[in-house]
């Protein structure tokens, strides 16, 4: 199964449950606080000023255009270091399968605007209590956490343009037949260096990254239950009913019938 874990984001959900607050915060130089024990997950956005964080023997100082991600029940120390307000708005709210979010604890943004927009968004969004705006500031969060996954995975596997054009051809053409010499072709590299540079990014080959793709997509039409096992086969690119239930077993551990 290990060969699958760097796919996990292709399933990875999540969900924003209650939200605690949303505030807009500006300290001096000097202020300081500690949290040993944190109730909720917690994103902001840095406008202003630096501050250190402290978690157990680690430091680590957060800068105007970080985001910070901080995990529940995370113990940590904060410190105002700058001779700029310390500024930034932050969000506070409970969430089911956060840990499958490729986002670390800092994040240095490439779309500050973006996503500071986003944040002012949702901080108004929830001041003004209008028309059913826990729902509207929920679907702000999930959308600026959704916004964090891409662009924290397009860190992790490199922003290889060239791989990104292969794979977004693998998520559109799965269901057809699909060979390596072909990808490669696509990519501009010779065979053995295209699988090489695409197991470099993404860990695996570039037919079990397909494969999986295939998978994904085989289980939305057994939840639908309106297709037999060799027509799923068929529609995600398996010439054989039989490979499909054996690989499909394999990275879910149940047969596409038990699924």
């Amino acid at each position: 199964m290990s060969e699958f874990a760097n796919l996990n984001h292709v399933d990875a959900d999540i969900t924003v449950g209650e939200i605690a607050y949303i505030s807009h915060i500006k300290r001096a130089k000097g202020f300081a606080f500690s949290r040993p024990l944190q109730m909720h997950y917690i994103i902001a956005i840095i406008l202003s000023g630096e501050a250190e964080y402290g978690f157990s023997a680690k430091t680590h100082i957060a800068k105007a255009g970080d985001i910070v991600f901080l995990n529940k029940k995370e113990a940590y120390s904060l410190r105002v270091i700058s001779e700029e307000p310390w500024e930034h708005i932050v969000i506070a709210f409970h969430g089911e399968n956060m840990e499958y979010l490729p986002v670390q604890v800092f994040h240095k943004t490439a779309h500050f605007n973006r996503f500071a927009e986003l944040f002012r968004d949702a901080l108004q969004t929830w001041l003004g209590c209008g028309a059913a705006y826990k729902i509207k500031a929920k679907a702000i969060i999930t959308k600026i956490l959704y916004e964090l996954t891409v662009e924290s995975l397009d860190h992790l596997f490199g922003d290889n343009a060239t791989l990104k054009k292969v794979t977004d051809y693998m998520d559109e053409h799965y269901s057809q037949k699909i060979t390596v010499d072909e990808l490669a072709a696509l990519s501009g590299y010779s065979v053995s260096h295209f699988t090489r540079e695409f197991r470099n990014s993404y860990g695996i080959s570039p037919i079990q990254y397909l494969n999986h793709i295939r998978i994904t997509h085989a289980k939305n039409l057994l939840r639908a239950e309106q297709y037999t096992i060799t027509q799923i086969a068929r529609e995600c690119g398996f010439s054989n009913v039989y490979y499909f239930s054996a690989y499909f077993k394999k990275v879910t551990g149940l047969s596409p019938k038990e699924y």
